[in-house]
């Protein structure tokens, strides 16, 4: 673009911690049920609300995956690293030791087989399409977690579909979708253990505040 005469501006950190705080919360929401009380309750049900609540593993005795060790993976990595969780990492590219947060390199498969929960942030180049698919679903726990905040496309919907229905304790929590906004057609909407959401990932004022300022790059730009 440069040598065309073309400037590209853009917000490359603009919605990275608002991302990394959902995959948080993706987390949490999966390993640690709590439910409010808004009434009295009766001695037998308070003890009962209790046993139930009970979460079968914290999260720092989880073993986290993370697929893409850019600016969200690495902050991701670095927010489950500050919980107690261990923390592995695949990508493309060899990755300084200080930026890593305290996370392990790990080969594609490897990962997805070790990690308790997978949580994927690489970027839509056209390699990446499907690169979730039937064979590295295979490839997971029985009760793994796999989080998608990346790109709809990276992920083989009917594949995850099918995985989903045959272990029926992992889990598959999608922010990102293809197409969006997601149709009746989406092989996932009639699975218990497959949650979406509305591609919220950047749904901070914060993150659409430091995005919104591109703005003054485009006025720089047109000024000159």
């Amino acid at each position: 673009c440069r040598a065309r005469g073309v400037e590209v501006v853009h917000t490359p950190d603009a919605n990275t911690q608002a991302v990394a705080e959902l995959v948080l919360a993706f987390v949490l929401d999966s390993y640690r049920p709590r439910a409010f009380i808004e009434k009295a309750v009766e001695a037998a049900e308070w003890h009962r609300a209790r046993n139930e609540l009970i979460a079968s593993r914290q999260v720092s005795e989880l073993h986290m995956g993370i697929l893409g060790m850019g600016r969200v993976g690495s902050r991701v990595a670095k927010l489950l690293g500050a919980v107690g969780s261990r923390v592995s990492y695949c990508d493309l590219l060899e990755i300084d030791p200080a930026k890593r947060s305290g996370a392990s390199p790990a080969r594609f498969e490897q990962l997805l087989a070790e990690c308790d929960v997978i949580s994927v942030h690489v970027d839509d180049r056209a390699t990446n399409r499907h690169l979730i698919n039937a064979a590295a679903l295979a490839n997971l726990k029985p009760d793994a977690t796999f989080i998608n905040t990346s790109r709809g496309m990276v992920v083989d919907h009917a594949a995850l579909a099918a995985w989903l229905a045959l272990h029926p304790a992992g889990r598959a929590i999608l922010d990102v979708h293809e197409p969006e906004p997601i149709t009746a057609a989406n092989p996932l909407l009639s699975l218990a253990n497959a949650h979406l959401t509305p591609h919220i990932g950047a749904a901070t004022r914060a993150a659409h505040d430091a995005m919104s300022w591109v703005v003054r790059d485009v006025i720089r730009v047109l000024e000159r």
